[in-house]
């Protein structure tokens, strides 16, 4: 009977509070981590009934809740093992098979390996909704503790709208969750309300429960629309600077995390970077000195280019990346397989990020590793049991501040070797020859022209290459060629001007011509080079286009046919045998929590030398991921604590003998002597001679409260509402405890100073 009535009582509370965890649910069940998910719509009832008939009965809360562990266990196991380990027949061995896995997954958080098997996510994500189904029905059934409810599953589905760039509006399920956040809230205080009025047999109306959902929800809307008109919000310097230390540890637990749950699927968020797939030849270019990220190396390199992404065709003025698979590399599977090419060597490079959302993994020219998870696009070559990477990106954005290392083969091989590599070129390469019909005959005349009497492909894209850096005059601001026109003819022959792009297209065009495998690739060109701190400082003025020419034993070996920057450094000797460095078979403990301060890797000590450096410049970079969820979030919690405040002096204050009690306690937060042994009227007297205006609703209170007490027949006046007096006494109190307040805060300035 007992449980009846309290089931009966808290019906709309309950089932408020069931929506607020099935929503979060159904959130996280629609961004499609991965497969399986479902089980979550599941577990969550299942959880809530269990919290609901275990807050019903006798039992203390340690008991209820682990008997609420034992069914956890139990029904976790009994779904997730029927529905993700159905090709095991026996249940004995579906029991011991998950057991297993979360042995091994246990074992890599401790070892730092990696773990890809999606099941552990779902049976952990599980686990933790039915902790909030549990609790959620046991705090609304035995407390009024309204956030125990609200903020767990609010924070689950918040993170997940936060960091989900998918397609699917997420959004949606968030603004629901606050309306059904708002009624929750209503509910639980109309319930609170209803027993006291009925423990006081205070009448009320039966449809005050509708009241009070339509006034909820109207505020919830409210709150919604304000937050939609809210300006977007800017990154704030001040708190960029002052959050910069958390970011080693926040880093440290993203790395945990995506290790951990590697399986997880990730979609591309919206970035900062400066290169997109297609490399166009357009019109002016405007760069900033705005800082993009500090590299460290260990010692000057004799050329620096920070590779981003490579293109293969060609077309009216368009270069466009090689149509290929996306690959998720994983740190501990150790190096990218790329060729091992000779006279290669091994660096590594820490880098820094500066960009507010990034998402490119930077470093020499070829990138092998990084102690990140990245998306690499590329494709196997035919006749190849290798790759080729044409695009490496970070598999989660990165922030302003945060640091990761990558790992490159760049060329040391001299000139010598060059100019006598082999030209049996592979199949694949005709890829990279390929040349549209429009580019004019004229052009391919002059590749012929600039590379007479020279004898081998190396000889003959450095004539190309001081050609144009003599031919061609530098200049960002030029006007795009016309239309019909071939950009590439067009700055050779008619106005022969341009930037890095045209340079860049002019030299491949021209190398295609003459047989040799070439391509743009773009990124950023070394930068400043700090020496007593170890690192080249690269603004977005460093971005930038080069060449790459493909030699069979040597790989992809970089010429710069733009004026502007220096020309690589290469030697001129005989074989560069010293220079070859054998590669090591794996990274140096990849993303394990010493990564950075590994010898391999001196920026894990450079950062301390930041302050002796110009410091970078701040972002005032808008926030357009979340800004609306942000403000919601904001107005909520203020919303909140209003409508909490207001039910919480509405609750006190039209009960007779609670408004009395409070008179006292605003009588010593007033600093007014009131004694045990004081009489009612003595105790208002007191009051009043504090606070001379307020006397009025003080009497009124005092002289009601002796009658009620205190008179024969202990009845006062049926009309009287305690509330009415403090609508006229609430201002007057705050009004002079702010006074007060002031008044202790000018004694003590005039102390001090």
């Amino acid at each position: 009977m007992n449980v009846y009535y309290q089931l009966r009582e808290n019906w709309l509370p309950l089932i408020s509070a069931f929506s607020l965890v099935l929503l979060a649910a159904f959130g996280i069940y629609r961004a499609d981590l991965t497969d399986g998910l479902g089980v979550l719509i599941a577990i969550v009832p299942i959880a809530f009934i269990a919290g609901v008939l275990l807050s019903s009965s006798v039992f203390s809360r340690r008991t209820s809740l682990l008997f609420s562990l034992v069914y956890a266990g139990f029904f976790i196991f009994v779904i997730v093992g029927r529905n993700h380990a159905a090709e095991i027949d026996s249940w004995r061995e579906r029991i011991i098979h998950l057991i297993n896995l979360q042995g091994d997954w246990i074992g890599k958080f401790a070892d730092g390996g990696t773990s890809r098997e999606p099941i552990i996510f779902i049976m952990h994500t599980s686990a933790v909704f039915w902790i909030m189904g549990y609790s959620a029905a046991w705090w609304t059934q035995r407390s009024d503790k309204i956030w125990r409810v609200v903020v767990p599953s609010g924070m689950v589905l918040l993170s997940v709208v936060y960091y989900y760039f998918g397609p699917r509006p997420l959004w949606m399920w968030l603004a629901t969750y606050i309306v059904a956040s708002f009624l929750y809230i209503a509910f639980t205080w109309l319930n609170v309300q209803q027993t006291n009025w009925r423990d006081h047999n205070v009448f009320f109306e039966k449809r005050l429960g509708l009241n009070v959902a339509v006034a909820g929800f109207t505020l919830a809307l409210a709150t919604l629309v304000i937050a939609w008109q809210v300006p977007t919000l800017e990154a704030n310097p001040s708190v960029t600077a002052a959050l910069d230390n958390t970011t080693p540890t926040w880093q440290k637990f993203q790395n945990t995390w995506t290790r951990l749950f590697s399986s997880l699927r990730t979609y591309s968020a919206p970035t900062s970077d400066s290169f997109s797939n297609n490399l166009t030849l357009g019109g002016a270019r405007d760069v900033s000195e705005s800082l993009v990220m500090d590299v460290f190396v260990e010692e000057e390199l004799p050329y620096a280019y920070w590779h981003a992404i490579s293109y293969e065709s060609y077309e009216d003025g368009l270069w466009d990346i090689p149509e290929g698979d996306t690959v998720e590399y994983i740190p501990d599977e150790g190096l990218i397989d790329i060729p091992k090419y000779e006279s290669r060597q091994t660096i590594t490079q820490t880098v820094r990020n500066y960009l507010p959302s990034a998402g490119q993994i930077y470093g020499m020219p070829d990138i092998i590793g990084s102690d990140r998870q990245m998306f690499l696009t590329s494709r196997t070559l035919p006749g190849e049991s290798i790759e080729q990477i044409n695009k490496v990106q970070s598999k989660y954005v990165l922030q302003q501040g945060e640091v990761y290392n990558s790992a490159s083969q760049f060329s040391v091989a001299t000139q010598f070797e060059l100019q006598n590599a082999s030209t049996n070129y592979p199949e694949w390469a005709d890829s990279y020859l390929a040349l549209p019909d429009t580019i004019s005959q004229r052009t391919r005349d002059l590749a012929e022209e600039v590379t007479e009497g020279q004898t081998n492909p190396y000889d003959q894209a450095i004539a190309i290459q001081n050609f144009l850096r003599e031919h061609i005059e530098y200049n960002d601001q030029i006007d795009a060629p016309p239309n019909g026109v071939d950009p590439v003819d067009y700055v050779l022959f008619e106005d022969p001007e341009g930037y890095c792009n045209y340079y860049s297209s002019a030299m491949v065009v021209m190398l295609r011509h003459k047989g040799i495998p070439s391509r743009p690739a773009s990124g950023f060109a070394g930068g400043e080079f700090i020496e007593d701190a170890g690192l080249y400082r690269v603004r977005l003025q460093d971005a930038h286009t080069w060449v790459e020419a493909y030699f069979p034993q040597y790989g992809w070996i970089q010429f710069e046919p733009t004026a502007s920057i220096i020309v690589p450094s290469r030697p001129t000797g005989g074989l560069a045998a010293e220079n070859e460095a054998e590669i090591p078979p794996a990274l140096p403990d990849p993303g394990g929590p010493n990564f950075l301060e590994d010898d391999l890797f001196p920026g894990g000590e450079g950062f301390e030398d930041f302050s002796e450096l110009e410091p970078p410049p701040t972002f005032s970079a808008e926030i357009i991921t979340i800004p609306a969820v942000l403000s919601i979030v904001l107005i909520l919690l203020a919303a909140a604590a209003f409508l909490y405040t207001s039910l919480n002096n509405r609750r006190v204050e039209t009960d007779l003998i609670k408004s009395y009690d409070k008179l006292g306690q605003w009588g010593e937060s007033l600093g007014v002597p009131i004694a045990a042994s004081q009489t009612p009227i003595e105790r208002a007297q007191a009051l009043s001679d504090a606070i001379p205006s307020g006397q009025k609703p003080i009497d009124n209170i005092t002289n009601q409260l002796i009658t009620t007490r205190y008179s024969e027949d202990k009845v006062g006046d049926p009309n009287f509402n305690p509330q009415n007096e403090w609508k006229e006494l609430r201002p007057l109190l705050n009004r002079e405890w702010v006074n007060q307040k002031l008044s202790a805060v000018r004694r003590l300035k005039n102390r001090f100073f």
